[in-house]
């Protein structure tokens, strides 16, 4: 079921550390987070992501574009697509983080996939490569702009792509992973900017 025209798209460009909510193309629900910890331990506090809802949560809808782990950026510069960005929860303050699955530990709780989680820690598990999609090319070039389609790339662990699974969860969240190699509808993401 796709929800082509729920998003706005007036095509403005999106800044650096520019607020913006990511709502999965193939269910229209936005990325999320419901607050559910991962029990990693005492120091190390991981949150669990999702898809969740229709409509926007200021509190868990909300992600702001920022430079990779090693690279500093500019406050209000344009966001170049195929580049390596984090993302970071407005509410949470935390940082969207994947990392490898060793003898099937470390998994998605129903889909037994590749963990997606927000953390407190800024590193190179926090890296994503940014790409828009484009029906005749594959993959498109230029600057992030509201209303783009793209697939996000988790860089540390050999680019498997963010991906929306079809898998509910109790609340009717869905279950989010990193999975494929970008191609599905389920890898696809727009981008709608706050005003």
């Amino acid at each position: 079921m796709k929800h082509e025209g729920y998003f706005h798209s007036d095509y403005r460009n999106l800044l650096l550390t520019g607020y913006f909510f990511p709502g999965t193309v193939y269910t229209g629900k936005y990325l999320a987070t419901k607050g559910i910890k991962y029990d990693f331990g005492q120091k190390d506090q991981q949150y669990m992501v999702v898809c969740s809802g229709h409509k926007i949560d200021f509190k868990n809808n909300v992600w702001t574009v920022i430079g990779a782990s090693d690279q500093s950026i500019k406050e209000g510069d344009l966001i170049s697509l195929n580049k390596i960005i984090g993302l970071k929860h407005h509410e949470i303050g935390y940082y969207l983080h994947s990392h490898g699955t060793s003898n099937h530990e470390n998994v998605t709780p129903i889909s037994k996939q590749q963990q997606v989680t927000i953390c407190s820690d800024r590193g190179i598990d926090n890296d994503w490569l940014i790409q828009r999609y484009n029906f005749t090319t594959s993959y498109d070039v230029g600057h992030l702009m509201n209303g783009d389609i793209v697939s996000l790339y988790h860089i540390n662990t050999n680019k498997p792509a963010l991906y929306s699974n079809t898998v509910l969860l109790g609340d009717g969240s869905q279950e989010v992973s990193c999975y494929g190699d970008g191609s599905e509808k389920n890898n696809k993401w727009r981008i709608e900017l706050i005003n």
